[in-house]
């Protein structure tokens, strides 16, 4: 085989195994800077102290963290992260002579960065690297006066690190999320485009643009599915919007199929615009034009919707046409919201106000907005609850790093951060993954220290073939990790240890059998808090968070319809429902997020998003309705439409309850009455109430009538919403397939589902 041969072969296996040679990379970076500065600090500084800071800085920041992003964020983040370590490195120095300082210590150090997590990519990708910085300056005890020269290492390492960042091999790659988005979004914008009045579409082609949002939805909602764990910190602000605009996809291709109006120009335009965003050719969204094609579409609907409900009482044309009217009126701003996420996939801030009404009410945050701020304040206040995937996973890592800690101390254990390290390096989110995990490491430590024994036979106390071999050992300890499996990495890395303090104290293979030790004590640490701090992880939290977003998503959505309802009584503040469902929604996709990293069989993951999904629609759509405001002080003639609503109301919420009930305990589910059925029961009220609107020649109240069959339409769509929830929660106990057009589900023995009102259990 000749060498061009052997080069071809190895691009062929990094295809499949390395893809873009990613590990190859990495690994070659870290083996760069990590051997300069230990050869630095070695050789020409002679600092032990410095050597092991520097060495250890290079691998947290160039093998650890691996920022990736643009240039300048890579730069930005690798500074950052080097910062940190010059204020936790004094801080772990300084406590690390005394057990209980360095435990407490370990635990506030850990859990503040774990946490901060939730504030951006860059800080999930860097905390563990952030945390390693403490993990060594108190895991290896030295006095205050080793401080300046662990400083000069981290300071070292660092800017060696951000340069290597940005210059040694960087890899930057497309992002093929936002391909597919864009694919969706163009074929969302080429019906729309063919649904306005003055194209002229061949039926065929109607067809086929008809179906190909669905097809896209579909690819895009696999390939997510199939993608790795999004970090330990869950999904970014980018990918909650373009999870935002896959739900938003799938709800568009719902209406636009039941609508024509002269306002899907504006919104065919605005997703052209979204698309190219993604695909990087063109300019960001703007909101203005649809935005204001919205608002004036709103005001010539009531408009003529008024003029029809008080000359015309055939009640069964006007709910039509309100039907029509709501319909276009959710499209639009679904529109608006996949501006808006793409702006937030794109890097332009742009949040949706916590004000009423609705999420059509846009501002921009600027650098220096105190609102920045008060986004971040928010932020954490949200996630400072049990409920949270954030905090869970934080005070586990802690309490699992400080009882280590605490460890290392009691039985005075030699390199005692190597108990830590091990501890952290084996940790997961469920019990299962932890314990695996923990064979895994033992059984590469064990390889790789019988590898390391023969290695110290070898060479005896000659330090300059200990040198010689360092690049070679950290090179395959942080390529074979990933290319090979975890066993094998955690082998060379076991060799890499031995190498590496041998030629700063040499014991020979002594090194090897104190690390075999910690690793097993770090190992049956990090076992133990796996099994004691919420073992199933995200599995057995998905269905509470849920049932959370169901219940909050529900009072949420009665508040907002009791509001509409003249002369009802709603004690809530909206307000504050709004933000409870909203916080409770971001804390459900974290959960959903990390649940997808984790699984491993089990339900379908796309029956879980499209449960997640109907959860959103519930407090989205009740957002749009929001926007809607009940005269004041006007008198209604339609008292027993009202009262039909109100009933109508409690039932839908009730029936949404159920689900969540069910979702959480496995109780009963009690299925609603069809779209149909109580599009029947509302039939002689709405009769009435269009005829005795007819001839008014009050404004207000006529416009509080077009408000109750508003109102109406939404609580049926609803309930089309909720029949569908009923068969997905069903599908989680194997018991039916679910259809999306809200008919009755059939079990999986062939047999038919019970009708509506007939209880089934979970």
């Amino acid at each position: 085989m000749s060498a061009g041969d052997i080069v071809a072969a190895g691009r062929r296996e990094g295809s499949v195994h390395d893809p873009n040679l990613q590990s190859l990379r990495k690994a070659a970076r870290v083996t760069v800077v990590a051997t300069f500065c230990f050869m630095v600090g070695k050789y020409v500084l002679h600092d032990s102290q410095l050597t092991v800071m520097a060495t250890f800085t290079a691998v947290a920041l160039t093998g650890i963290a691996d920022f990736g992003g643009s240039p300048w964020g890579r730069t930005r983040a690798n500074l950052a992260a080097a910062a940190a370590g010059l204020v936790l490195v004094p801080i772990g120095t300084w406590v690390s002579q005394v057990t209980w300082t360095a435990s407490v210590a370990m635990f506030l150090v850990v859990l503040v960065v774990s946490f901060s997590g939730i504030y951006s990519g860059y800080f999930a990708a860097g905390s563990m690297a952030v945390i390693l910085f403490y993990v060594v300056a108190s895991g290896i005890p030295a006095p205050a006066s080793a401080i300046p020269a662990r400083l000069e290492g981290v300071a070292l390492a660092g800017g060696l690190a951000t340069i290597a960042g940005v210059g040694l091999w960087p890899l930057y790659t497309r992002n093929s999320l936002r391909e597919r988005l864009a694919t969706a979004l163009t074929a969302v914008s080429e019906l729309l485009s063919a649904l306005s009045f003055d194209a002229a579409v061949e039926p065929e082609e109607l067809e086929r643009r008809r179906a190909a949002p669905r097809q896209r939805a579909r690819d895009v909602r696999t390939y997510q599915a199939t993608m790795g764990p999004q970090g330990a910190a869950g999904p970014t602000s980018v990918q909650r919007s373009q999870m935002a605009l896959l739900h938003g996809i799938e709800r568009m291709e719902d209406v636009i199929n039941r609508l024509l109006d002269a306002l899907v120009a504006t919104m065919a335009r605005t997703l052209d615009a979204c698309a190219r965003s993604l695909l990087d050719q063109g300019d960001p969204p703007e909101l203005g034009p649809v935005l204001s094609a919205k608002e004036d579409f709103i005001a010539v609907a009531e408009e003529a919707l008024g003029d029809l409900l008080a000359h015309d009482a055939d009640h069964a044309l006007f709910a039509s046409r309100v039907d029509r009217t709501l319909e276009t009126r959710e499209l639009a701003t679904g529109v608006l919201m996949a501006a808006v996420h793409t702006r937030i996939a794109d890097g332009v801030d742009a949040i949706i106000s916590t004000e009423m009404p609705g999420p059509a009410t846009l501002r921009p945050v600027t650098p220096g907005d105190s609102r920045a701020w008060h986004k971040w304040a928010r932020r954490a206040r949200n996630n400072l609850s049990l409920g949270s995937v954030h905090l869970r996973n934080s005070l586990r890592l802690a309490v699992g790093l400080t009882l280590a800690r605490i460890a290392v101390g009691a039985l005075d254990l030699q390199h005692g951060f190597w108990v830590v390290f091990a501890t952290l390096t084996i940790l997961r989110t469920t019990a299962s993954t932890t314990r695996a995990t923990a064979v895994e490491a033992l059984a590469g430590t064990v390889l790789g220290f019988g590898a390391a024994a023969g290695l110290a036979a070898a060479f005896g106390g000659h330090l300059l073939a200990y040198a010689a071999v360092l690049p070679i050992v950290i090179f395959l300890a942080f390529y074979t990790a990933t290319v090979v499996n975890f066993i094998v990495g955690q082998a060379c890395f076991t060799v890499l240890i031995v190498v590496l303090f041998n030629i700063l104290q040499p014991l020979g293979w002594k090194i090897g059998l104190l690390r075999l030790e910690d690793v097993a004590a770090g190992a049956g640490v990090g076992v133990a808090i796996g099994l004691l701090i919420w073992p199933r992880g995200a599995s057995g939290q998905l269905k509470g968070a849920l049932a959370d977003l169901l219940e909050c998503g529900r009072a949420y959505a009665s508040r907002t319809s009791r509001a509409l309802l003249p002369g009802v009584a709603e004690p809530l503040e909206a307000d504050e429902l709004r933000k409870r469902v909203l916080g409770v929604a971001v804390r459900t996709e974290d959960v959903f997020a990390q649940y997808l990293g984790e699984r491993k069989g089990g339900a379908d993951p796309e029956v879980w998003s499209a449960i997640l999904i109907a959860g959103h629609r519930l407090w989205y759509s009740a957002d749009v309705i929001a926007s809607m405001q009940a005269p004041e002080d006007t008198p209604c003639p339609c008292s027993g439409f009202i009262s039909a609503l109100e009933h109508c109301t409690t039932r839908v919420s009730d029936g949404y309850g159920d689900v969540a009930h069910a979702l959480r305990s496995g109780a009963l589910v009690r299925g609603l009455d069809s779209p149909d059925a109580l599009t029947h029961q509302l039939g002689p009220q709405a009769t009435g109430c269009a005829q005795a609107m007819e001839g008014s020649s009050q404004p207000a109240e006529v416009m509080s009538g077009v408000h109750l069959f508003e109102l109406r339409s939404w609580l049926l769509e609803l309930t089309d919403d909720l029949r569908q929830l009923e068969q997905l929660v069903l599908t989680l106990d194997g018991q039916a397939q679910p259809g999306r057009d809200g008919s009755e589900g059939v079990s999986q023995d062939g047999n038919q589902l019970p009708a509506s009102g007939e209880a089934t259990r979970i």
